[in-house]
């Protein structure tokens, strides 16, 4: 980000919006994390919850494990919450109703 920025090539407001998309300094690892997420549906509708949810949530502990390993969320007893801001912004985004139904469907295929 620092490096960005020192280069001149955005402010840090234009770095701050952008970071979320997939056109962000980020999106490589975002979008890392969305692939493992579309191979696990559960583990995407577990975070669909905790990035849509204003609260923390309670998930499934084996989700939660899982997720916490990952980096995307953090526990606060049995309370799940986005580790961080981004994360939040970006997988909401990404794992929007559509995309959920599809994970679904993918489930009920098999």
């Amino acid at each position: 980000m620092l490096y960005h920025l020192r280069r001149g090539a955005m402010t840090l407001e234009e770095l701050l919006q952008v970071a979320p998309t997939p056109a962000g300094i980020y999106s490589d690892h975002l979008r890392s994390h969305l692939v493992m997420l579309q191979d696990e549906p559960q583990l995407a509708s577990a975070l669909q919850q905790v990035v849509t949810a204003d609260e923390s949530v309670q998930l499934e502990a084996i989700a939660a494990y899982k997720l916490e390993s990952m980096g995307l969320i953090q526990m606060d007893g049995n309370r799940a919450s986005p580790s961080c801001q981004l994360y939040r912004l970006y997988f909401r985004s990404q794992l929007g109703e559509k995309k959920e139904c599809q994970c679904h469907s993918k489930n009920t295929e098999r």
